[in-house]
């Protein structure tokens, strides 16, 4: 059986300040896992100048409001913040 994924309609990028440090978040339609982990090579190639580290946080979507879906992203960084 083929995986099938949940993916937004457009590209879009937003970004946000947590105590001091900027989060920037991208989204890309893709039909596949492979369109999407290209999708995470390319955005790394272009912005690894500029940074050490980056992270992917995938998230259970089905049926989440976009205001959840953001509010889901900052809960979990805000996690790993407090874990360190």
């Amino acid at each position: 059986m083929k995986d099938s994924y949940i993916t937004v309609k457009s590209s879009a990028s937003d970004e946000f300040t947590i105590e001091k440090s900027r989060f920037i978040g991208y989204a890309c339609p893709c039909a596949t896992e492979s369109e999407a982990l290209s999708f995470l090579h390319d955005l790394y190639e272009e912005r690894k100048p500029l940074y050490e580290q980056w992270a992917h946080i995938i998230v259970p979507a089905a049926g989440m409001s976009l205001a959840d879906t953001a509010l889901y992203i900052k809960e979990k960084i805000e996690e790993f913040l407090s874990d360190r």
